[in-house]
């Protein structure tokens, strides 16, 4: 992300989440194409902290909607996702966080699949300061389609809520399953 984006990002969050909202609803109820169906995720994971110090493994998830364009082999789906994690340790953060991005995959029964998503997030720690700000993720994943409407499928992400003068930023590495259903 170019500096100049991360610092508007990181200065009006909240605006760059109903922006990015808008346009994510726009491109799903714009579609014309006969290969567009909306999708709704969820995702279960494993999170593994990265930063700070003193926060251990815990987990979470994320309930994820969009609009999948399916052009072939080639399919774009932009999405709204709103997710909640728990870890461990002595601050033992919980976290949720609402974000807007999409995801990009290759393949057909066998997808693989680039994402990222940026919005909102809110950190509440043990014995620290609460705090809200910038979120983003990005990740890989590797989809099966079980039947024409239901996709399974692995993934690795790695996910970030800035810091700012509350707190240090928390960085996770999410490892994880998920379902897609198309409807």
């Amino acid at each position: 992300m170019p500096l100049a984006t991360a610092s508007v990002v990181a200065r009006h969050p909240l605006a760059c989440v109903l922006v990015g909202s808008a346009l994510a609803v726009a491109a799903t109820f714009s579609s014309t194409s006969a290969h567009a169906k909306p999708k709704l995720g969820l995702d279960g994971e494993v999170a593994v902290p990265l930063t700070p110090n003193r926060v251990s493994t815990g987990g979470g998830g994320a309930l994820r909607f969009g609009y999948e364009l399916d052009a072939v082999l080639l399919t774009i789906t932009p999405e709204v996702a709103a997710g909640y994690y728990s870890l461990g340790g002595d601050l033992a953060p919980k976290m949720w966080d609402a974000v807007v991005g999409g995801r990009l995959a290759v393949g057909a029964l066998v997808r693989a699949v680039l994402f990222g998503h940026f919005g909102y997030g809110h950190v509440k720690n043990n014995n620290a300061p609460s705090r809200s700000a910038a979120a983003v993720d990005g990740g890989l994943a590797l989809d099966l389609t079980v039947l024409p409407i239901i996709d399974i499928g692995v993934h690795a992400q790695y996910h970030l809520i800035t810091g700012n003068s509350d707190g240090p930023a928390n960085g996770w590495l999410g490892l994880g399953l998920h379902i897609q259903i198309a409807f």
